[in-house]
This record gives structure tokens, sequence and C-alpha cells, in this order.
């Protein structure tokens, strides 16, 4: 009796090991396939930032890929202007209402400024942003323009 137990239940346990890695599977596949629809996805909101903003004159180039754990709440793009190159970045922010995409522009120097909130518009980003403490968006500032330049130093 424990003989065919035991080998009915190594067959339960087989089935429900061989779903549970089809699933990692098909989850990996999925995940690796739509990366470069994402980067799209996020590169024309930026873009769309910078236009609402008055910063349009930037053109959003390539996605920049961090060796760093911030790649998991930012994301970098090559930008340029009619005059200068440097970097958009999108990173979450803390606020009262919650996390949200900021959008910040960073120079050729290092400087980053912040250009707005992706994927809210009009009164609603006014608030958020007029709500975000002031903090949140310089220190989101200073550490964008630290990783970027230790980024292009080690490359």
């Amino acid at each position: 009796m424990t003989e065919r137990f035991s080998k009915e239940a190594l067959q339960e346990y087989g089935i429900f090991a061989g779903s549970m890695v089809l699933l990692v599977l098909i989850l990996s596949v999925t995940i690796i396939f739509t990366k470069g629809m994402w980067h799209e996805g996020l590169k024309s909101e930026v873009s769309r930032v910078l236009e609402e903003s008055g910063d349009g004159m930037w053109r959003v180039g390539d996605f920049i890929d961090f060796d760093s754990s911030l790649s998991l709440s930012a994301a970098c793009f090559r930008a340029t202007s009619k005059n200068e190159s440097g970097y958009v970045c999108v990173v979450r922010m803390q606020t009262i209402y919650g996390p949200v995409p900021a959008v910040f522009i960073l120079n050729e120097r290092y400087a980053a400024r912040f250009a707005g909130i992706a994927g809210l518009h009009g009164s609603i980003e006014r608030a958020i942003e007029n709500g975000a403490a002031k903090s949140q968006i310089r220190y989101w500032a200073e550490r964008i323009s630290r990783i970027v330049r230790e980024k292009e130093e080690n490359s």
C-alpha cells in the first residue's frame, strides 16, 4: 500500500514540478520578448513629458542599461538637443500620493533638473508636482547625476 501511495504521490509531485517549470519558462520568454516594447513605450512617454514641459528640443535616443540596483526603479535614455547632448532619466519618486515616474534631464555637465511626471496630465500632474517634496526632487537630481557619471567613467 505504501509503495502504491508513494508512486502516486511521486507522479503528482512530478506533474506539479513540471507545471511550475513550464510556467516559469513561459513567463521568462514573455519577459525577454516584450522588453523592447517596454523601452519604446517608456521612450514615447518621456518624449511627451519633454514636449509638455517646454523641453521638446531634446530628442530621446537609445536606452542605457545600468549595472546597479537602481535599474529596477529607473530608466535612462541618451538625449540630444541642437547644441548639447545628455540624458533623460525616469525614476520612481515617492510622493504623498504614492510612487510616481518622475522625469529628469541631465546635461553634459551632469546637472540634472526636474522635467515633469510621466503618465499624468493637467491639474493632477500640477497637484502632485506642487505636493512633491523639493527634497525628493533634489535627492534624485543628485543621485542620477552621480550614477550616470559613474556609469560613463566605468565604460
